[in-house]
């Protein structure tokens, strides 16, 4: 692992355009900027296919097989981003905990209305995009939203092992939670406040 953290490092000072392939046979790459690295995880500014930068992916660097630098595109890219005023991409604005899962969660919460994570080890192929609601020594209970912007009545439990990737501040999520609307407050924990305005979000 230590020499993936160099190499992440190196990156995120030089501003490399990077894709992260990971052990875990079925998980997608991620592309993007490295922002940002803990002691376990690894924090990446995503650039989607529209040439812009969208959100942020966190994953175990214990997890990654690969670090590939994209340079044939590199002066495209920070051209585009440049006139998004995306360049340098940053990381958020508040800081993100990357050194254990529970912290970065937690961390994360606290900054966006929902966060979404990944189980790519059991379903590869889904996610699960909510509001945490509770933090247990062993689990994660998440309030989830479905894809038709409709919050589930009931929160439901994941185990942290099991979590394998958490992405927020994406313009899917932030959609999502703008049509859903923020969930009848019985669903929620009783200090839940709506993340403030910094991270890109509405009031």
């Amino acid at each position: 692992m230590g020499s993936f953290v160099e190499r992440l490092k190196r990156a995120q000072a030089s501003y490399e355009l990077v894709r992260v392939s990971r052990v875990l046979g079925d998980a997608d790459p991620v592309e993007g900027y490295v922002v940002d690295v803990g002691e376990r995880w690894v924090l990446v500014a995503v650039l989607d296919a529209s040439v812009v930068v969208d959100g942020f992916v966190a994953v175990p660097i214990a997890d990654i097989a690969r670090v590939k630098t994209r340079r044939g595109s590199r002066e495209f890219v920070e051209r585009a981003l440049r006139l998004h005023d995306e360049w340098p991409p940053a990381p958020p604005a508040a800081t993100i905990s990357l050194d254990d899962l529970v912290p970065l969660v937690r961390s994360a919460a606290r900054e966006y209305p929902t966060i979404t994570i990944h189980i790519e080890g059991r379903e590869p192929d889904v996610c699960f995009i909510g509001i945490p609601v509770k933090f247990g020594r062993r689990s994660l209970r998440l309030l989830e939203v479905d894809p038709n912007a409709e919050w589930w009545d009931r929160s439901r439990k994941w185990a942290w092992s099991d979590i394998t990737r958490v992405d927020f501040g994406g313009r899917y999520e932030r959609t999502l939670f703008e049509v859903a609307g923020t969930p009848p407050s019985d669903r929620l924990p009783l200090d839940w406040q709506y993340p403030l305005e910094r991270n890109g979000m509405r009031d």
